[in-house]
């Protein structure tokens, strides 16, 4: 064998221990892929909790006057309510967000003054998952400035209010 046909051969096996490197990676990258993405799955929508995942909600009432708090289920129905009586302070909310088989827990809730009729909703959002076993939100009433979610990350509302 001349020595052009020795390094011929040399480089077929470099390539080919580079190619099947490149594919071995490949293959372990996808099925890490997989398995990340089995892991951030919701299976147990509507199955696993029968009366479904907690949800807490920190109102401050600061006003003189009474405050509705409604949640509603998955549907849109209202399923719960509760009357926050003036000067309350702050008082931790608890329900439970539902999810019909098959579809990720969504919660809903709603804080109105009864007096001026001023409203906020959370809007609809997710609850569970690979990110919170529960969601934990903080609404402040004031005198002044009305209903005003507070954007803290729920760290306020977690140390002030008792965890499920």
């Amino acid at each position: 064998m001349n020595p052009d046909e020795q390094q011929k051969v040399i480089a077929k096996g470099v390539t080919e221990g580079i190619l099947k490197a490149v594919g071995i990676l490949v293959l372990l990258g996808l099925i890490v892929g997989m398995i990340v993405a089995l892991g951030h799955s919701d299976f147990s929508s509507g199955t696993t909790y029968s009366r479904g995942l907690p949800v807490t909600v920190l109102v401050v009432n600061e006003t003189a006057d009474s405050l509705l708090f409604k949640w509603r289920s998955d549907t849109g129905e209202v399923i719960g309510q509760d009357v926050i009586l003036p000067m309350k302070g702050s008082t931790c909310e608890r329900f439970y967000a539902q999810a019909a088989p098959g579809h990720p827990y969504r919660a809903f809730f709603e804080v109105r003054d009864l007096r001026s009729g001023k409203r906020d909703s959370s809007g609809w959002f997710r609850v569970g998952g690979q990110t919170t076993p529960g969601w934990v939100d903080t609404v402040r009433v004031g005198r002044r400035r009305g209903i005003v979610p507070v954007h803290d990350l729920n760290l306020l509302a977690r140390s002030n209010c008792v965890a499920y």
